[in-house]
């Protein structure tokens, strides 16, 4: 009904993201140029000051709050040197496009760049709310360590669910599968040459 819609370039980034969903839900409106900057709001009326939250300069758009901010800025690039690129932060459309460009195919190091920038855009969105609403305040060193500890329990968990299935195939492939009885039509498991669960069989 909705006809076809056109594919937009990120859309790996977000839709192949092995990422918590709150850290894809933030990431896909920050590509999708939604998130409410300072800018934004003060031309709601919503608030006057224009100033950026996190350095206290002007936030102008996207742009500044990801990553043109020095205090997010400084966030990415240690989370880039832990993830062995040797870059810069960059603004973030041009991180989209590196995105786009680089993290491609299906690699672990790929993947986890991609859980990466999810988790890191989400953080620094969270830390610019928190100083908003909650009058908290986080500097950047916890904030990145932050970032690679939930990183590295996501990876973990990933982990921990592809052995299960991997064991789940090893037991339907070692001769004891998951087999239908021809008689009563109950689910059994039992060597592959047995047509009969036990009941039916007696």
């Amino acid at each position: 009904m909705r006809g076809v819609m056109p594919k937009v370039d990120w859309r790996r980034m977000v839709c192949n993201n092995q990422g918590s969903p709150k850290w894809l839900f933030i990431l896909y409106i920050a590509v999708s140029g939604k998130i409410l900057t300072r800018t934004r709001l003060a031309k709601w009326g919503t608030v006057t000051d224009v100033k950026c939250f996190l350095c206290d300069r002007e936030d102008k758009d996207i742009d500044h709050l990801l990553f043109g901010c020095i205090f997010s800025s400084s966030i990415w690039e240690k989370i880039l040197q832990w993830h062995g690129i040797k870059r810069r932060a960059m603004t973030w459309q041009q991180e989209v496009q590196w995105a786009i460009s680089h993290a491609k195919g299906r690699s672990g190091a790929v993947e986890v760049y991609k859980i990466v920038l999810a988790c890191s855009v989400y953080h620094i969105w969270q830390e610019w709310n928190w100083r908003i609403f909650h009058k908290r305040t986080r500097g950047p060193a916890e904030i990145t360590r932050l970032i690679i500890q939930e990183v590295h329990g996501r990876g973990s968990k990933q982990v921990a669910s592809q052995k299960d299935e991997a064991n789940e195939d090893a037991k339907r492939t070692d001769g004891s599968k998951i087999n239908t009885c021809e008689e009563c039509g109950v689910n059994f498991q039992k060597p592959a040459n047995l047509k009969q669960h036990c009941c039916c069989s007696a």
